[in-house]
């Protein structure tokens, strides 16, 4: 059975409110071209994404 602890691992993030924020923008726009037949803004929507993802590993945690 999975048992998820609560005691947090890792570091303090200082910027998980940004990070949500992008993931945020980056799937509304995937999900607004993909309603309205844009490939460029899903495009757009990944790029987003993709910069999220980057900043997982680019900014340290304490």
């Amino acid at each position: 059975m999975f048992r998820p602890s609560r005691t947090r691992s890792g570091g303090n993030d200082h910027f998980v409110v940004w990070k949500v924020r992008i993931f945020a923008l980056g799937a509304a726009l995937a999900l607004g071209g993909i309603a309205f037949g844009n490939t460029w803004v899903v495009w757009g929507g990944v790029a987003v994404l993709g910069i999220g993802l980057a900043l997982r590993f680019i900014v340290p945690r304490d």
